[in-house]
């Protein structure tokens, strides 16, 4: 049940907000106090501040300054600490205390939507957050959907090791016409292998014959699919492959770059980086092994070489 006295002073913060923060894009009201769950004496009012303006993301000009103790600890840059100090200063509220802002860009929610620091997943209470000021972004909306595609993926694909988003999306160049929205999911169970019972079948001319994904590969995908229902579910292009079948598709070149350096460069929705140090060696030993051939042998394509 949403308190009064709270309510009164949310409309009065986002009006602090609209007139504080620059380039500011999305205000909105998350954890316990928006789940319906909220204690006055224990529990703070969390707000999530998105704004465009660069200059005020969470990275920007941070420093580490020694706390006195055993370790360093990090410190907001200057531009983000003035922000917070003038908010907090025009507010009179009886909560005032209570509020706590998490201010960051489009960019930033990006980098932080897996992050937990005690109040889970930042990107989850994004999505679940009330809407108090702005619209919903497509890249808004389309993290919303990448999250939906995670707990699918998680639920669905057997032995599981990572999911990650690449390409253009990653890139920051996605086209909303022309763009799909490429991933790489890494299973460890070999039955759904890239390579494993695949089957050739005629292609209705005179041409000949083409290849044809195996059936389990087929049946997956289906049923990923099938649990999709975001506004951009036929924009996710989904290729699910083994550690194996990337280390032989590694310079494989679909139209997108080298499937290894999407792979090495893409950002990692679940699972852990330890693979990925093993890609990037892969990567630097087999670029130094090209460039000795080319040397050698004069300029070829890298599936030649290999």
């Amino acid at each position: 049940m949403r308190n009064e006295v709270v309510e009164r002073e949310l409309s009065e913060l986002v009006n602090i907000l609209v007139a504080t923060v620059p380039s500011l894009r999305t205000i909105k009201v998350a954890g316990s106090y928006n789940n319906g769950d909220w204690d006055p004496e224990r529990s703070d009012i969390d707000m999530l501040v998105i704004t465009d303006d660069e200059n005020l993301a969470i990275y920007k000009n941070r420093t580490s300054i020694n706390d006195g103790s055993c370790a360093w600890i990090s410190r907001e840059s200057p531009e983000r600490s003035a922000v917070r100090q003038n908010i907090k200063d025009q507010m009179n509220g009886d909560f005032k205390d209570k509020f706590n802002f998490a201010l960051f860009t489009p960019r930033d929610l990006k980098n932080i939507y897996f992050k937990d620091e005690g109040r889970g997943p930042i990107g989850a209470n994004y999505l679940k957050g009330r809407h108090l000021y702005g619209d919903e972004h497509v890249s808004e909306v389309i993290e919303a959907e990448l999250s939906q595609l995670v707990n699918i993926l998680v639920r669905t694909v057997p032995s599981l090791k990572s999911v990650r988003v690449i390409g253009s999306y990653n890139n920051g160049n996605w086209n909303p016409e022309k763009s799909d929205i490429d991933m790489i999911i890494l299973t460890n169970d070999k039955l759904y292998s890239y390579r494993r019972d695949r089957r050739e079948i005629s292609d209705g001319t005179s041409c000949g014959w083409i290849e044809k994904e195996s059936v389990q590969r087929e049946e997956l995908a289906t049923k990923i699919k099938d649990q999709m229902t975001g506004k951009h579910k036929d924009k996710f292009s989904l290729s699910i492959i083994t550690p194996k079948d990337l280390r032989h598709m590694f310079f494989i070149d679909e139209g997108r770059g080298y499937i290894g350096l999407n792979f090495a460069t893409g950002r990692l929705l679940y699972g852990k980086e330890t693979f990925l140090g093993k890609v990037f060696d892969y990567y630097k030993q087999a670029e130094s092994f090209l460039k000795r051939y080319v040397e050698q042998h004069g300029q070829v394509s890298p599936s030649q070489a290999i």
